[in-house]
């Protein structure tokens, strides 16, 4: 998880955007984990309809807009197509480098502990 400190923190699992490629299937994940029936009622749409939608729809260009998720995000609570958004759009890739050049030096400092724990402490060949 990682923190995001504007006027609130904000607490997510990174790599959103890599496991669900496009908002659209982020969202449809959410749906389909509550329940395609139960979120379809809760935001006003058929279950045939709000499937449509969230698969892009057909000849008849059926998406999901900005109001039918706005509405989904507030009836059934779930913040991952925000956190997606943020894990889009607002990484900085220094920081990045950053945490992982800082959890290589944590790696490097434990790595003879690890090697002594695991009985790898002579060299080879002797």
């Amino acid at each position: 998880m990682r923190t995001f400190e504007a006027a609130t923190t904000v607490t997510f699992q990174p790599g959103l955007s890599k496991l669900h490629g496009k908002l659209r299937n982020c969202v449809a994940a959410g749906v389909y984990n509550r329940g395609l029936s139960n979120v379809a009622a809760q935001v006003g749409e058929t279950p045939a309809s709000l499937s449509e939608k969230l698969n892009g729809g057909t000849g008849r260009k059926r998406d999901v807009g900005c109001d039918l998720l706005e509405e989904y995000i507030a009836k059934s609570g779930d913040l991952t197509p925000i956190y997606y958004l943020i894990d889009r759009f607002l990484q900085d890739p220094s920081v990045s480098q950053q945490q992982i050049l800082a959890a290589l030096f944590h790696l490097c400092e434990d790595l003879p502990g690890l090697l002594k724990a695991a009985g790898m402490t002579k060299p080879r060949g002797k």
